[in-house]
C-alpha cells in the first residue's frame, strides 16, 4: 500500500514468509529487518518504506458431494482431497485476492464420477476488501491478507437409483 503527503512517500511492503511444507507465516523480526535493509539502499531519497507483516485468513470447507453409482468413492475421495488442495495451494494466491464459489464449485465439478455439489462453508464468495486485514469483514479477503485453507469436512453421497 502506499501513503502519500504533500512532504513524503510512505510504501508499506506486506510480507509473509513460507514455513514448513511452504505454508505461509508471519516474518520473523530479523527478516523484516533484513528486508528493511535491502531497500533502504534501493529507495528513492523522498519514499519510505515500512516492511510489516501480512495477514493469513484460513477459509474453512464443508461440503456434501454425491457421486455417480458407477464411480468408486475411494478414487473420487483422492480426487477431491487434490482438488481441493490445489485450488487452495498458496501458490495459485495473491494478498487481496478474492475467492469466488463458483470457480471452486467449477473445480469440484470437473472430477470425473461427482454428479453434484453443495458447498456449506464458505457460505458466499469472499471479496476483496479495501480496508485492511482487521477491519475487514468476514466475507471480505483484506487488501493485506491471503486466503489459505483452513478446516476441511465434507461428505460423498451415491447417487440413488
Amino acid at each position: 500500500s502506499l501513503k502519500t503527503s504533500l512532504n513524503a512517500n510512505v510504501v508499506f511492503l506486506h510480507v509473509l514468509a513460507a514455513g514448513p511444507d511452504d505454508v505461509p507465516v508471519l516474518p520473523s523480526l530479523g527478516l523484516k529487518q533484513s528486508l528493511q535493509s535491502y531497500l533502504e539502499d534501493l529507495k528513492v531519497l523522498t519514499d519510505e518504506v515500512r516492511v510489516v507483516d501480512a495477514a493469513i485468513k484460513p477459509v474453512d470447507f464443508r461440503a456434501t458431494i454425491v457421486i455417480s453409482r458407477s464411480a468408486d468413492p475411494s478414487i473420487v475421495r483422492v480426487k477431491v482431497d487434490e482438488a481441493i488442495s490445489e485450488f487452495f495451494d498458496v501458490s495459485n494466491w495473491d494478498l487481496g485476492q478474492p475467492l469466488y464459489l463458483s470457480r471452486l464449485y467449477e473445480v469440484l465439478q470437473a472430477i470425473d464420477g461427482v454428479q453434484f455439489v453443495q458447498i456449506r462453508e464458505p457460505v458466499d464468495d469472499i471479496i476483496t476488501s479495501t480496508e485492511g486485514a482487521v477491519t475487514a469483514a468476514d466475507n471480505q479477503v483484506g487488501f493485506d491478507e491471503l486466503i489459505t485453507l483452513g478446516s476441511v469436512n465434507y461428505k460423498i453421497y451415491v447417487e440413488k437409483n
